[in-house]
């Protein structure tokens, strides 16, 4: 079995689950003409009331502790508070996360959560092997925030590391590529072809008036932006982090 079928198996599982629930509210159907500007956030007041409501569950601290949070999480949408908790609600891992995220059908994925649920459809697809070097989540140094899932051979899933999505252009690995394996912005491909294939996403999306909830090129500047411009100069020019499918958080 080649990279190739995993990668695109793992995109149709995570674009299946996303498609499935509920798109992120800071992200699709947001206009020019509604959206507020960068340093405000409409959501803040819900968020801090459903973030008490968290940590109350959270020291529970078992299956229907977690169970609860997820129920929460499902009714209001909250990204921005799970990512603070991956390791106490789900799992040890991004394979284990991305299981923990299946099973319980929670709506209203995010970006990290998407590359976890492909992490673990890649891990299952190549028959849920004891330790994974080909299977790793991506994500960016500041001011850069996305992530995305990787598969590809061992070595050059580790050579990507400290890279940039804009120093990958047209980079190629023998004898497989590594493929983005990305369901947020619905891109699946060799690694040395994500830099223009995502540029062009955001163009797509700038004109038809989406933002992105995002803190700015300096990084203190919680507000919503154009995909293009600051934000996907970031993006692509940002190093790249890796944590390997089975790899411990923290």
């Amino acid at each position: 079995m080649g990279y190739r079928e995993v990668a695109e198996h793992a995109f149709a599982e995570a674009r299946a689950f996303y498609t499935g629930g509920r798109k992120r509210k800071d992200w699709v159907g947001v206009s020019e003409d509604t959206a507020p500007g960068p340093g405000k956030s409409p959501n803040k007041m819900l968020l801090d009331a459903e973030h008490a409501k968290m940590l109350e569950v959270i020291e529970i601290g078992d299956q229907t502790g977690r169970d609860l949070v997820f129920e929460l999480r499902r009714s209001v949408g909250a990204q921005e508070f799970m990512r603070s908790f991956e390791a106490e609600i789900a799992g040890d891992c991004p394979v284990r996360y991305g299981e923990e995220l299946v099973r319980l059908a929670v709506k209203g994925a995010n970006c990290g959560e998407l590359a976890s649920v492909a992490a673990h459809a890649a891990w299952a697809k190549l028959g849920r092997p004891d330790d994974v070097k080909d299977i790793a989540v991506a994500s960016l140094e500041k001011p850069g925030d996305h992530g995305w899932c990787v598969v590809g051979p061992a070595a050059a899933v580790a050579s990507i590391a400290g890279k940039t999505i804009a120093g990958l252009k047209g980079v190629t690995h023998s004898p497989e590529p590594v493929f983005a394996v990305d369901a947020w912005t619905n891109l699946c491909c060799p690694i040395g072809e994500f830099h223009d294939l995502v540029q062009g996403r955001a163009g797509k999306w700038t004109t038809g008036g989406k933002r992105v909830s995002w803190t700015g090129k300096d990084g203190n500047k919680k507000g919503w932006y154009p995909p293009s411009g600051d934000y996907i100069a970031a993006f692509v020019g940002s190093a790249i982090k890796i944590q390997y499918g089975l790899e411990p958080y923290g």
